[in-house]
């Protein structure tokens, strides 16, 4: 009999992989990787110059991003992902959604990927303690890290929306090369600040 922390441990170490197979290997990205079609979930409303909106109402979920930046759906994932990549390529941010389990509280399953993603990762180095959020009207968990070997820094969003007895979460990652994230930090915000996460159609 598979227990709910046993398929809590086969969620994050499925999560996990996929964001370690994204983030790691920016070729391979680009392989596996095909536009959205932008007249079904991409649409532009009144939003600033240079700028435009993805809206997902299947999933619930909208954030405006630049019109530079380039806007991606990995080919047979096994959870709904989407993925910005910045123009010159060396920026990914990627929304994974997924379904943990009902009873989990927001702080127990972001410590457990977090903890699970430094067993798998260890030159992930996360500074200090993390920070509440909010993505729409649902509270969020945020941290920000680097890697002690390679020059890479990020952030990851993490957060939980009922559903009446069930519940969801998407899972953000932003990372790049420190320089890079760094000279992108306004857009990288604009994304990120832009992000809401409410109810499904």
């Amino acid at each position: 009999m598979v227990t709910t922390l046993g398929l809590l441990q086969i969620r994050i170490i499925l999560i996990l992989l996929i964001l370690v197979t994204l983030g790691c290997n920016k070729n391979s990205n680009e392989k596996n990787l095909t536009p959205l079609d932008v007249t079904t979930d991409l649409i532009e409303i009144n939003q600033p110059i240079n700028t435009q909106q993805y809206i997902n109402p299947k999933l619930g979920l909208s954030f405006t991003f630049p019109n530079n930046w380039q806007i991606t759906k990995p080919e047979d994932s096994p959870v709904e992902i989407v993925q910005l990549i910045s123009p010159e390529g060396s920026i990914e941010i990627q929304f994974i959604n997924d379904y943990p389990p009902p009873t989990i509280d927001l702080t127990s399953y972001s410590q457990a990927l977090i903890d699970n993603l430094i067993i798998g990762n260890p030159d992930l180095i996360f500074d200090g303690p993390y920070k509440f959020a909010m993505l729409g009207p649902n509270p969020a968990i945020k941290y920000n890290f680097t890697t002690s070997k390679e020059n890479i820094i990020g952030t990851t969003i993490i957060s939980i929306r009922k559903l009446g007895m069930f519940s969801d979460s998407i899972i953000i990652q932003a990372q790049g090369d420190s320089i890079s994230y760094k000279q992108s930090e306004e857009e990288i915000n604009i994304i990120l600040n832009s992000f809401n996460f409410s109810s499904m159609d």
